[in-house]
């Protein structure tokens, strides 16, 4: 058994993550005595509620965005399944996949998993006989829709806890609400497809991404409050108030003059108002004024801590900040890069969460036009994620072409490896060899005609007339 703590050794807050002991440090760390951050301890972050992941979604738009940006980015550019052999059977799965809505249904997997920290699909297989939920598919003859459900729609998770079995560990049956009431059926689990994000060890539910990005959405939300009342200040409202006058007619509707100071600080800190006296006071003694200070001196590091706040949201969701806000991306500049990095680890989530589950819907369209997917040979290609404007994306290639060109001319690559790299084209059949004839080294030359030719003699006869 560990260690029991109490309250008071360790100060909680909501997200938890490294926080401060109350008790001073041993002495014995590199800060010495009463080093405040050697006694830091990692403490774990609490579960967001279902309720507070939805509140949060629905209430803040960095929560927002943070899921649907992610979300779209794994779906918007689609896929599309390749089977080299037969075109024609490609073209029927490319059809019935979006007749299916596959690509809008994943979408919404994702969003409900990275909210709630499970995502759902369920398949509706028509069997070639009476269908029960909890039995395995068999004899499946059709797909008749792919929908997206919520983890309000399931009760309980069975899995297989034999460490002995092949399965073990696996998903075997879902208890799911398919009504109205509290009635749950007993799901197979080979009829739900689960998207888990952020899986925890020792548990089947996952966690939402919340539960690590919170600390900086509240972050981000009191920096645009803040910021938002040195705005105010900064375009504030002059009012004049004559304060003896002011405080007679307060004291004669009965108020104290300590109730009229709260109530003017309570508006100074609600309405940002500037409140002055309007008369210079006797003379010889200072004036009847009310003084505030001023937001309006040196703001310089406004912006610096700004730019800290969205780097933080940016490292926080792994997304380049003109993802978060809508920047436009810069040309060919860091800006293109950080977008080229974060693609790439979008590609990495389609291989790892997206490519199993499409390829398990292929292999069953597949097994419905009787063929054996083991046999044939597809591949599912997911779309590219970035693309250049035409300008940019024309000095790529020319650039492309005059390094292709140099290559070429050294005998690094051939014409044709070039050809099928850069373009996907098949090689260019080599031309038939000419054949060599001694007589075609040399043009023909044909003999003048004896009266085409002027003599000497002629020459001169023209000469003398």
């Amino acid at each position: 058994m560990g260690e029991a703590r109490s309250s008071v050794d360790i100060i909680l807050d909501a997200a938890g993550g490294m926080q401060q002991p109350t008790l001073k440090s041993s002495g014995l760390t590199k800060g010495g005595l009463g080093d405040a951050l050697a006694g830091q301890r990692a403490v774990s972050a609490r579960e967001i509620e279902q309720k507070e992941a939805r509140d949060i979604y629905e209430g803040t738009w960095l929560g927002r965005n943070s899921v649907d940006i992610l979300a779209g980015d794994m779906t918007r550019a689609g896929f599309t399944v390749e089977i080299s052999s037969n075109q024609k059977l490609a073209d029927l799965v490319n059809k019935k996949l979006r007749k299916l809505k596959l690509k809008l249904r994943l979408r919404d997997m994702i969003v409900n998993g990275l909210i709630d920290g499970m995502g759902y699909l369920s398949i509706g297989f028509k069997e070639g006989r009476s269908m029960q939920l909890w039995r395995e598919p068999d004899k499946v003859e059709d797909i008749q829709y792919i929908h997206a459900f919520t983890d309000d729609d399931v009760d309980e998770i069975e899995l297989n806890e034999d460490p002995f079995s092949t399965d073990f560990g696996e998903i075997q049956y879902y208890h799911v609400y398919t009504g109205s009431g509290d009635t749950t059926n007993k799901v197979h689990g080979d009829r739900v497809m689960l998207f888990r994000p952020f899986p925890r060890h020792g548990f089947v539910h996952g966690s939402s991404m919340y539960k690590w990005l919170l600390p900086i959405i509240q972050i981000v939300d009191n920096a645009q409050w803040s910021f938002g009342q040195v705005v105010y200040q900064l375009v504030f409202k002059v009012l004049k108030v004559d304060m003896d006058r002011f405080t007679a007619k307060a004291l004669e509707k009965g108020v104290s003059e300590r109730e009229l100071m709260n109530a003017l600080a309570d508006d100074i800190n609600a309405l940002t108002v500037y409140v002055m006296d309007k008369g210079d006071g006797d003379e010889g003694e200072p004036p009847d004024t009310i003084e505030f200070p001023s937001m309006s001196g040196s703001l310089g590091s406004v912006k610096d801590l700004i730019e800290f706040v969205w780097q933080l949201a940016s490292a926080a969701t792994r997304m380049p900040r003109s993802h978060l806000i809508g920047n436009e991306q810069g040309k060919l500049t860091g800006a293109e890069w950080d977008t080229r990095t974060y693609y790439a680890r979008v590609s990495g989530l389609q291989e790892e969460h997206l490519l199993p589950k499409i390829e398990d819907i292929v292999d069953h369209l597949l097994r419905i036009e009787g063929k054996d997917p083991e046999e044939v040979d597809y591949e599912v290609k997911f779309n590219p994620l970035f693309q250049l404007d035409e300008k940019t994306q024309a000095e790529v290639d020319k650039q492309r072409a005059e390094t292709d060109g140099l290559y070429i001319d050294r005998n690094v690559v051939s014409g044709n490896e070039v050809r099928e790299q850069r373009f996907g084209l098949k090689p260019m059949a080599a031309l038939p060899p000419v054949e060599e004839d001694d007589d075609d080294d040399e043009f023909p030359v044909e003999e003048p005609e004896d009266e085409d030719v002027i003599g000497e003699n002629e020459e001169e006869r023209e000469e003398d007339e």
